[in-house]
């Protein structure tokens, strides 16, 4: 019988990520995120989190799907809301409860709503090892556009990674949303608004 190759996918983390983006810029490799041991590093640190959690609430990527059942807190309910609920850690964006039409209302950490049990629908911080390759080449060059200026001083070389890190990620929304077989995309006009940012995840577009 034929051996069997099994293939393992590769398990990336943020100090990847960073190097990616400096890779881009022709700059050293580090070798830590969340301790930074050189400048270069720390400018990573500081640009990291931020830009990743900035990129992944603009749009409810599939990779990074977030759901619970939450139960009502016992502390007095947000304003005119009948209940209120804690957000799970690494919610960054609510984008709908199990009723489409439904109201609520985010205050800081908590939601406030008007039934129980909340089912909230969200975009979650989803680790780095979870990321699919399209959205793992965007991020890197969204990154580097970022770090251009802070290391390099270079407004060209910033403007550069700029064009090419929205391209990248537009891109990357298109893939992801093809590659999930519960949405459809309404032929070119979906593609455009999904590229163009216009797409409403409460409104989902559907073939005809």
């Amino acid at each position: 019988m034929p051996d069997v190759v099994v293939t393992t996918r590769p398990v990336f983390t943020a100090v990847d990520v960073c190097n990616l983006a400096l890779t881009q810029l022709g700059e050293d490799r580090i070798t830590s995120v969340q301790s930074p041991d050189s400048e270069i590093a720390q400018f990573c640190h500081d640009v990291y989190e931020t830009t990743v959690c900035s990129e992944l609430a603009k749009f409810e990527w599939g990779f990074a799907k977030g759901y619970r059942s939450l139960s009502p807190l016992v502390s007095p309910a947000l304003e005119e809301w009948s209940y209120t609920y804690q957000l799970p850690n690494d919610c960054l964006v609510v984008r709908r409860t199990s009723l489409t039409e439904d109201r609520w209302e985010v205050i800081d950490d908590k939601i406030g709503y008007d039934g129980t049990p909340l089912k909230l629908f969200y975009t979650r911080r989803a680790p780095e090892a979870h990321w699919p390759a399209y959205f793992l080449d965007a991020i890197a060059l969204v990154l580097a556009s970022r770090l251009a200026m802070a290391i390099q001083h270079d407004q060209n070389a910033a403007v550069l990674f700029t064009k090419r890190g929205d391209s990248a990620m537009a891109d990357a929304r298109v893939h992801d949303y093809q590659a999930n077989p519960a949405r459809r995309i309404n032929g070119d006009a979906g593609v455009f608004a999904i590229r163009s940012g216009q797409y409403s995840a409460r409104t989902p577009l559907r073939y005809r």
